[in-house]
Formats: structure tokens, sequence, C-alpha cells
């Protein structure tokens, strides 16, 4: 199984959290953390790896990252590389769509790079305009015409 690490600026990953429990449920194999106001990025380095060590049981981590760029995500690179115990991959771009996929298929992977490839496609499906129909010639005839 996978593990899953949601993080962002701000409570983007509490959140998500509390949006996932409402809709979903909570997991045990999902773990939350904020990069909040006046907190160092040590700070947040340290609560990532404290949350990369309850998961690291599960054989891989997949990190779901608000911004390509910002301190969560080059964080969670700088632990990738700096921890051998466990593979962890890591996504930008997270959305609520992205984490409810990854949490309805957590149970069908072992590994985080296919468990992510499979949620960044439902993420990106979930991704929509919405626009009315555009009224056609044969449903109007205000005009006449």
């Amino acid at each position: 199984m996978v593990g899953v690490v949601v993080t962002g600026h701000g409570n983007f990953a509490t959140g998500l959290e509390s949006s996932l429990k409402l809709i979903y449920g909570g997991s045990s194999h999902i773990k939350f953390v904020d990069f909040i106001e006046g907190e160092s990025t040590d700070t947040l380095k340290a609560n990532l790896n404290a949350a990369f060590d309850e998961l690291k049981e599960e054989g891989s981590i997949l990190v779901l990252s608000d911004l390509l760029g910002g301190s969560p995500f080059k964080m969670a690179v700088e632990s990738k590389f700096e921890r051998q115990d466990v593979p962890i991959q890591v996504v930008a771009g997270t959305s609520f769509a992205l984490l409810l996929a990854c949490a309805t298929m957590i149970e069908m992977f072992d590994d985080a790079r296919d468990l992510a490839e499979a949620a960044i496609v439902e993420g990106k499906d979930a991704m929509t305009l919405f626009a009315l129909e555009e009224e056609t010639e044969e449903n109007s005839d205000e005009e006449g015409i």
C-alpha cells in the first residue's frame, strides 16, 4: 500500500483533510502537513519527516503539494533525496479531486508513482469549465427566421 502526505501553504492541507473527512471519511494512510505563516522551512521539513516516519511501513509515499516550486514542494523533494528508508514521489498542483482519487484508489497500489499517475488522470478529468448549452436554430423561434 502507499502512504500519502498532503502539504501546502497556510491551511491548505488541513482544509483538504476537512473536505475529505466530510465526503469520503478519514484514512490512516493519509497525513496532512500545513506550512503556516511564521513557520520556518526547517519546521516544515521536520513536520514532513514526522509524517513520513508515520507512513514508512506503507512501502512508498506519495506527497501531494499545492504549488510547484513552493516551500512545501521543495522540502518534500529535499526529503525524497535525503531519505533512503522509503521511496517518495512528489506531485505539485494538488486539488481536492486529485486527493479524493488518491483516497479511493490507495489500496489498489503498492507503488507511489503508479498511484500518482492514475490519480493525476482523475484529477485532470475533474477540471471543467461550466457553460450552458448554446441555443440552436432548431429551438429558437423568437426571431421568426
